[in-house]
């Protein structure tokens, strides 16, 4: 039997003994699958208590094989989580308007080797869409991940069309083969208007998979470009502390300013995705995470 906790680290308030703690109710669920996801992990900016009329763009996070298991620090302790973890609120300024911008974070952390598969994601979110209530700008969902989670960020975009039509723009790093269901919708990018950034290292042998990614949805009519590093499979912090940029109409852009470049446009209308419960429920679990100021987070174990 596996479980879904769902973790919110909201409002690292500087200075102060504590952050907010949050205790939030998740089902244990019997899932059919070999990896259901354990912890998800919810960031909000520090303003976010306070600006009660403002929705944010989200970015949902896939992370690599060496954040998989069931111990959240690991899930938090790299690349762009580890960021978030040492103090860095996520933010850019809005290409588009010239406004600074500020995101909501989530990840979901699978609970096995690899990294969270659409199915399981999708449970993910819209548990946490039902019971949290966040103010999500859903024009603006972005998905972004690494090495296995470069091929989830992009297969959660492209699994079918209740998945294709909400996703704003992809990032994916240095990605995975797709499974074929993936694989055969990538004209959905194109259906959907929804670009896609691919990044990898000019050593890295999945930079393969990025190159035929990028034509195949190019050919199919929609928007995909490759940047290639120097390096191997890794280097990621390049990409989520902005280092690594793209150009744009003569500006140089970084993953999250690239991101706010893009918002829904004119589309078909996707299908209502009604996917709010598990197949089955068998009990309650409550969760209860501290978050401390420095970042770090103490793990009460739960009631059963």
């Amino acid at each position: 039997m596996k479980t879904l906790k769902v973790l919110l680290l909201l409002t690292l308030m500087a200075g102060a003994a504590s952050a907010q703690m949050v205790t939030s109710q998740a089902p244990s669920t019997q899932w059919p699958l070999p990896a259901f996801p354990d912890n998800t992990v919810v960031f909000t900016p520090k303003e976010y208590k306070d600006s009660v009329k403002k929705y944010y763009p989200v970015i949902i996070y896939f992370h690599g094989t060496g954040e998989a298991g069931t111990d959240v620090n690991r899930l938090t302790s790299n690349y762009l989580l580890g960021r978030i973890k040492a103090g860095w609120e996520p933010q850019a300024t809005n290409p588009v308007t010239g406004k600074l911008e500020k995101f909501i974070v989530i990840a979901v952390q699978d609970a096995a080797n690899w990294s969270p598969y659409p199915a399981a994601m999708r449970y993910a979110w819209n548990y946490i869409m039902s019971t949290q209530k966040l103010r999500i700008d859903t024009n603006r969902i972005y998905t972004t991940g690494l090495s296995s989670g470069g091929q989830t960020s992009l297969m959660y975009a492209c699994w079918d069309e209740s998945f294709a039509g909400k996703i704003a723009a992809v990032v994916s790093l240095s990605p995975a083969a797709i499974e074929a269901q993936a694989g055969q919708n990538l004209g959905l990018f194109a259906k959907y208007n929804t670009p896609v950034w691919f990044i990898s290292g000019d050593q890295d042998g999945f930079t393969d998979n990025a190159k035929k990614y990028t034509t195949a949805i190019n050919n199919a009519g929609g928007q995909a470009l490759t940047t290639v590093y120097s390096g191997g499979h890794g280097g990621w912090d390049a990409m989520y502390n902005g280092t690594t940029t793209r150009q744009v109409n003569g500006k140089a852009l970084n993953v999250y300013e690239w991101m706010l470049l893009n918002s829904r446009g004119p589309a078909p209308v996707a299908p209502v995705d009604t996917t709010t419960t598990p197949p089955t429920v068998t009990k309650k679990l409550l969760l209860t995470i501290k978050v401390y100021s420095d970042g770090t987070t103490e793990n009460i174990p739960a009631a059963q």
